[in-house]
């Protein structure tokens, strides 16, 4: 299932290959150049530049979306931040972590995919909207973090469970890949 690069993480995907990225490990927070990683000395964490300020870059949550991610950002466009996503609000949802699989070899595409079986809910609530996308974002809730990726369902499978349902996706079943 194609999905899309997050318009910072295009900037530091280019960066890299364009031998810009570096990681800086000191205590205090660096000057920020997309792609610039930020390893904090005092808390031992990697931070990543949200487009706003530094945030923790080692971990990944997925969030379902009642809206496409690529008309709810600046001026209907693409979504450039969390804050940009309408993010599904009933109870009993809340973002799931998620851990991928390494590329490796030198084959085209190259691409990586979750590694176990993705579970949100069970629903306390019938859902209001249908989810029709995914987001990969670093923050487990609130809008600090930063926008990493988006998928849309399936074959426009959309969501729509009700009270004590869950949602599910199958190991493998969102890829992210690069030509």
């Amino acid at each position: 299932m194609p999905g899309q690069i997050a318009p910072l993480s295009a900037d530091a995907t280019l960066n890299l290959l364009a031998g810009a990225f570096n990681l800086v490990a000191q205590s205090s927070a660096p000057t920020w150049v997309p792609g610039k990683y930020w390893f904090n000395t005092s808390s031992s964490a990697l931070n990543f530049w949200n487009g706003t300020t530094w945030v923790d870059a080692s971990h990944r949550y997925l969030a379902l979306l009642t809206a496409d991610p690529m008309t709810t950002g600046p001026g209907g466009g693409q979504s450039a931040a969390v804050s940009d996503l309408t993010e599904c609000a009933d109870s009993g949802y809340a973002r799931i972590p998620v851990t991928y699989s390494v590329a490796s070899g030198v084959v085209t595409p190259v691409s990586v995919s979750n590694t176990s079986l993705l579970t949100w809910g069970p629903f306390n609530v019938d859902m209001a909207a249908p989810v029709g996308w995914v987001a990969m974002v670093t923050v487990q809730s609130g809008n600090a973090g930063m926008l990493v990726y988006t998928w849309e369902v399936p074959g426009n499978m959309t969501q729509q469970v009700q009270a004590s349902q869950f949602i599910q996706c199958p190991a493998a079943g969102l890829v992210m890949s690069q030509s």
